[in-house]
């Protein structure tokens, strides 16, 4: 049996998907999954958003370094 998406979830989603590049959507349904037992899963969110947002940084640092 399929699992029933809630409707915030869907609204979320929607959110994230209209403004790609813009991590507030996605830290905010980060936060739901997690009061929706789904830990493993935010974390993951919150990581990639983390690793997208200083990737720039720690390249522009390692060319100056070099």
């Amino acid at each position: 049996m399929a699992k029933r998406i809630h409707p915030n979830q869907t609204a979320l989603l929607m959110a994230i998907r209209a403004d790609p590049e813009n991590d507030i959507p996605r830290l905010v349904y980060a936060d739901w999954l997690v009061e929706h037992n789904e830990p493993e899963r935010a974390e993951f969110i919150r990581v990639e958003c983390e690793t997208q947002r200083t990737d720039g940084e720690l390249d522009a640092y390692a060319v100056e370094k070099a």
